[in-house]
């Protein structure tokens, strides 16, 4: 099946997109590489990979910044044309550490369009597509426009653990500890109650019922969830560490602003 129809991000285009998220893992993976290199003593290559992640830190915060929103979003290649569609996946730019203090702080702001008692849902409610009545539209053009506006697995309301987690991670990477927290506390009672209902996680709850979603799209509910399981003991441990006033950071000896190393697993 094609990836668009997993999510509304791309508009049933996605191969016209850049991906913000994919960009920053791709940036996240050449900086490995770099201090990998650098742990063997190969300068030359050391080189190569720091160079080709700071070209792709200058493209993505050209191509995907927007200053007028203050947040991060995939870019569209085809129309050259910057997408205004708020996905969770413009906050991994915090995880990977190319945001600026101040762009950080500009997109903390955003939390409000994702958080809900539950935790942080996977896209903004205002980013999808209003509701259409078909019935008005000529029946040839009926199916693609569903295609367009049906509700899709990874849109609102639909709370996903992975890109839930990355975003904690930055925003501890960032100093917004009281935010991390907040969403983490609020994930981990969903959680929680859902076990406690069910006896098992699920791969996603319902971002406005605290609940086990009651519709599946392209396959059954997945239970017994391996990144839901991970993530909930990860944040265990660090509202542990935060709590008993564990440093949970480790600041080089110049280090002044974010993004700060954590000393946690991350």
């Amino acid at each position: 099946e094609s990836g668009w129809d997993f999510t509304s991000r791309f508009y049933n285009r996605c191969n016209e997109f850049l991906p913000i998220d994919l960009n920053c893992y791709l940036y996240k993976y050449e900086k490995d590489f770099e201090i990998t290199e650098h742990i063997l003593g190969n300068k030359k290559t050391e080189l190569f990979w720091s160079e080709k992640a700071e070209k792709r830190k200058k493209t993505i915060n050209k191509l995907m910044w927007s200053e007028k929103s203050g947040f991060f979003f995939d870019y569209g290649f085809k129309n050259h044309r910057q997408s205004d569609f708020l996905s969770l996946a413009g906050f991994v730019p915090l995880w990977a550490g190319i945001a600026t203090p101040k762009q950080a702080d500009m997109m903390a702001k955003k939390l409000s369009s994702f958080e809900t008692e539950f935790g942080l849902t996977i896209t903004s409610r205002d980013s999808l597509a209003p509701d259409v009545d078909l019935s008005k539209i000529p029946i040839r053009y009926r199916t693609a426009i569903n295609e367009v506006v049906k509700p899709k697995q990874w849109d609102y309301p639909n709370i996903w653990p992975p890109l839930e987690y990355l975003t904690v991670i930055g925003l501890l990477k960032y100093g917004f500890t009281e935010d991390a927290k907040r969403i983490m506390n609020k994930s981990i009672s969903a959680h929680s109650k859902v076990f406690r209902e069910n006896n098992t996680f699920f791969e996603r709850i319902d971002g406005e019922k605290g609940t086990k979603p009651s519709y599946d799209f392209h396959y059954s509910m997945q239970s017994g969830f391996g990144w839901t399981n991970a993530v909930f003991f990860r944040y265990v441990k660090i509202l542990e560490a935060l709590e008993n006033s564990q440093d949970i950071y480790v600041f080089g000896e110049t280090q002044k602003d974010p993004p700060y190393e954590l000393s946690i697993l991350n």
